[in-house]
């Protein structure tokens, strides 16, 4: 039997699930859509791709990163583990069952406050002994870190998912705004897209947009005629395997 060498990352969420496999050299990477209306859901997808994956690999670590709007950025220095409850209190309805989890970023001097999908976390438990799960979010806090250099520029990353999208504001490294939008057209992608420009008072020649995603080539036919500087990029797999 091949030693336990391959790392698995897999992302879900209400919109569909994605994952990358790494061994050595050779990667696998998916992606499957489909939507539900709650965590339950989305277990009737997530355990055939798993099923498939463990059969035919010999899996050393895991990590599942949980894709969904339930969640709010809070200053390192201003957070309080035994007020993580109450951070999200402010922005969404929480059960008496329910339990906040965090991913402390350090070096950026923020900490991502979210909702577990337990159910999904007990899923991948049932293969593995061990997993590591975070919130989505982090991914693009993670890249922009990464590659963002230490300036005065504003840039902007946009993750679409098929049904909603991500949009995080950096000026350099510093987190400056960070939400998630439903998104069932480009209409809505637009409307919440300038709510947000408007927010932050920017104007065409200042920040760098970069779209990443499903279906972000329409999103830039759509922004490429306002502003000067936005790309695409595809940044799935790169995000994925972020350490």
């Amino acid at each position: 039997m091949q030693p336990a060498s391959k790392r698995l990352s897999i992302q879900a969420g209400l919109y569909g699930l994605s994952y990358f496999l790494e061994n050595g050299p050779v990667h696998a990477y998916d992606r499957r859509n489909f939507r539900v209306s709650g965590p339950v859901g989305i277990e009737t997808h997530l355990r055939p791709v798993l099923d498939e994956i463990f059969r035919d690999n010999d899996i050393g670590q895991v990590r599942i990163f949980h894709h969904h709007p339930w969640n709010v950025w809070v200053p390192k220095d201003l957070f309080d583990e035994q007020q993580a409850d109450k951070y999200l209190q402010t922005h969404i309805r929480l059960f008496r069952s329910d339990a906040a989890a965090w991913d402390v970023f350090e070096e950026a001097g923020v900490v991502n406050v979210y909702l577990p999908m337990v159910n999904l976390n007990n899923i991948l438990l049932d293969y593995v002994k061990e997993i590591d799960f975070y919130h989505s979010a982090g991914l693009l806090q993670k890249y922009a870190w990464k590659n963002f250099p230490h300036d005065l520029q504003w840039r902007v990353l946009v993750r679409t998912s098929g049904g909603d999208f991500q949009i995080g504001a950096w000026q350099g490294r510093r987190l400056k705004f960070f939400n998630t939008f439903r998104m069932e057209n480009t209409d809505d992608f637009l409307y919440y897209f300038f709510f947000v420009w408007e927010k932050n008072q920017w104007d065409r020649h200042r920040p760098e947009i970069i779209l990443t995603g499903p279906g972000t080539h329409r999103l830039y036919d759509e922004l490429e005629t306002f502003t000067e500087h936005v790309q695409t990029l595809d940044l799935e797999q790169t995000l994925l395997k972020l350490p």
